[in-house]
C-alpha cells in the first residue's frame, strides 16, 4: 500500500514526479506505479502533463495525537489507547484479537483501509481509502450480555445525536436497528460484537463505519443506496475531529448504560425513526416476508409492526427492513 505517497500528496498541491521520487527514494517510474496503485484503491489522483500529480481534493489522514487533543478530559482518561492502522482486515476483528490478549476497556482501533470490513448479518462493509471513519471501541461490562438489551440502538442514537448537535445534520434518520441515513441513503452503520457469558462479565466491541467523503466508491459497489457527510453537509469534515466527537458522546453513554439501560434512550428513537408509521416489509428469517405498519420500538428495543390490527415484536438480528 503506497501510504508514504498519499502522505506527500495529501495537501492537495501539485507535486512533480521528480520531487516525489526524491522524497520516497524511488525512481519516477516507480512513482508512476505507486500512483496507479492509489488510483486502483479509489483515490482520485490526477496526472498533470509537465507538472506532476495532484489529488482531486486534500485528504486529512487519521492521527491519534490529533484525536486525543479534541477529547474531553474525562473521556480521555477512560481511553486506554488509540491505534491508527494504514490497512487491516477489519477494525472489529483486530479489536476482538486485542481483547483476547489484553482485556481492557477503552481501546480504540482505527484504519484508513479495511480489506475485509464487516457489517450486520455477515454483510461486507465497503469503505473508501481515507474517505471515512472505520472505528472500533472495546468496553467491559460487569453485568454480562443480558444488560445490553437495545444496546446497538442506543449507539445509533448517540451517533445521530453527534451528527445533529455537532455538525447540524438535523435531518439524519435511523433505520432499525442501527443504520444511519440521510435522504433515505445510508451514511453509516453499527456492528456490535460481544465476548463473554450472558450472566457474567463481558467485553463489547462497538464497530462504527461512517462515510465522510467517499468519492472513491461507485454506487454499484454497495448493495443499497448510500451517501457521505460531504454530500449531506456540502463541506469537508475533519475525520480526526469526527472521531473525537463520537468518542466524546459514546464514552459517557458506556459509563452509565449498565445502570440506566435502553430505557434512558427509548424516547429519543422516535425523532430519528425513518420508518415510523410507514408501510414496510420485514424479511423474517429466510424467505418469510411480513408486511405491515412500523409502530416504532418497544422499551427493550424490539421493532413493533402492526399486522392486520395486531402488533408483533421483532428482535434485533432476525429481520431486514425495507420500505414497502
Amino acid at each position: 500500500m503506497p501510504r508514504d505517497l498519499l502522505v506527500l500528496l495529501a495537501d492537495g498541491d501539485i507535486h512533480s514526479g521528480e520531487a516525489l521520487g526524491n522524497a520516497l527514494d524511488i525512481s519516477r517510474a516507480a512513482v508512476c506505479k505507486q500512483v496507479k496503485k492509489l488510483t486502483e484503491l479509489g483515490v482520485n489522483v490526477t496526472s498533470i502533463k509537465g507538472l506532476g500529480y495532484q489529488l482531486a481534493f486534500p485528504i486529512e489522514l487519521l492521527d491519534s495525537t490529533e484525536i486525543k487533543s479534541s477529547l474531553h478530559f474525562d473521556v480521555d482518561s477512560l481511553i486506554s489507547k488509540i491505534d491508527v492502522h494504514w490497512s487491516i482486515a477489519s477494525t472489529n476483528s483486530y479489536c476482538l484479537d486485542v481483547i483476547k490478549h489484553n482485556n481492557r476497556s477503552g481501546y480504540v482501533c482505527l484504519a484508513e483501509n479495511q480489506f475485509a470490513g464487516r457489517g450486520r448479518r455477515g454483510r461486507e462493509w465497503i469503505s473508501a481509502l481515507a474517505g471515512g471513519v472505520n472505528l472500533s471501541l472495546s468496553w467491559q461490562f460487569a453485568g454480562g450480555a443480558e444488560v445490553l438489551e437495545g444496546f446497538s440502538l442506543a449507539i445509533a442514537i448517540a451517533i445521530a445525536d453527534t451528527l445533529s448537535d455537532v455538525y447540524s445534520l438535523h435531518d439524519a434518520k435511523l433505520k432499525w436497528p442501527n443504520d444511519i441515513l440521510w435522504g433515505n441513503k445510508k451514511i453509516g452503520g453499527v456492528l456490535i460484537e460481544v465476548v463473554g457469558e450472558a450472566g457474567g462479565p463481558c467485553s463489547v466491541v462497538i464497530g462504527i463505519g461512517i462515510n465522510v467523503r467517499a468519492s472513491g466508491l461507485s454506487q454499484r459497489e454497495i448493495e443499497q443506496p448510500w451517501t457521505d457527510l460531504y454530500s449531506a453537509l456540502g463541506r469537508d469534515v475533519s475525520r480526526n475531529k469526527l472521531v473525537a466527537s463520537l468518542l466524546n458522546c459514546l464514552v459517557p453513554l458506556l459509563q452509565h448504560y449498565e445502570q440506566e439501560g435502553f430505557a434512558a434512550f427509548h424516547k429519543n428513537w422516535k425523532k430519528y425513526d425513518a420508518f415510523l408509521d410507514g408501510q414496510v416489509v420485514v424479511h423474517h428469517g429466510g424467505s418469510d416476508c411480513i408486511e405491515g405498519v412500523a409502530r416504532g420500538i418497544s422499551r427493550s428495543g424490539e421493532l413493533l409492526l402492526e399486522v392486520d390490527g395486531c402488533r408483533r415484536a421483532f428482535k434485533s438480528g432476525e429481520v431486514s427492513l425495507r420500505r414497502a
